[in-house]
C-alpha cells in the first residue's frame, strides 16, 4: 500500500493535522455523556450527530494534496481523487474556479479530466475561501516544480 505524504509544509505538518483532528473529535463525543443519562431512544440522533461530526472533522482537517510513488491524491472535503503518475499529463498553476487566485491544476489523461487541487497561492484578502491550503508564492512555485518533476520521472 502506498504511503501518502504531504509535499509541502514542515515535516510535522501531517502529524499536527492528525492531532488537531483527534482533539476536535473529542468535542463530538461530549454529547454522548448527556445521552447516556437519557432514554435509550435518544441514542440514535446523538449517534448520528457524533458520526457526522467525526466524518466532517477528519475530512476538513485532511484537505490537501498528497503524493506517493503510486501517484497524487487530491483530497477535498467531499471527494478524494487518486491520479497515478502514469496518467498525469501536466501540472500547471492557473486561476482557481470562481476566483482569480492561483491554484495547482493536474491534467490527467485517463479518464480525461482536469483536477483543481485545494492548494492556492496566497490567502485571499477576505480571509478564507472554502477549505483550501494556502502557500506563500515561493513554496507554491516549488510545489508546482516538484510535481512536474515527479510526473516526468515516474511517468
Amino acid at each position: 500500500m502506498a504511503r501518502w505524504e504531504l509535499p509541502y509544509g514542515g515535516p510535522d505538518d501531517l502529524a499536527l493535522r492528525y492531532l488537531l483532528a483527534s482533539a476536535l473529535s473529542v468535542f463530538f463525543l461530549l454529547p454522548l455523556g448527556i445521552v447516556f443519562s437519557s432514554p435509550l431512544w435518544s441514542l440514535a440522533p446523538a449517534g448520528a450527530f457524533v458520526a457526522l461530526g467525526q466524518w466532517a472533522v477528519w475530512r476538513i482537517v485532511l484537505v490537501g494534496l498528497y503524493v506517493s510513488e503510486h501517484g497524487v491524491k487530491v483530497r477535498m472535503v467531499l471527494r478524494t481523487q487518486v491520479i497515478p503518475w502514469a496518467f498525469v499529463d501536466a501540472v500547471s498553476a492557473r486561476p482557481a474556479r470562481f476566483s482569480g487566485y492561483s491554484a495547482i491544476w493536474i491534467n490527467a489523461r485517463y479518464p480525461d479530466r482536469v483536477v483543481e487541487t485545494p492548494i492556492w497561492c496566497q490567502r485571499p484578502p477576505n480571509g478564507n475561501n472554502g477549505y483550501r491550503v494556502y502557500l506563500d508564492p515561493e513554496e507554491f512555485s516549488q510545489l508546482v516544480g516538484y510535481l512536474r518533476g515527479e510526473a516526468a520521472r515516474l511517468r
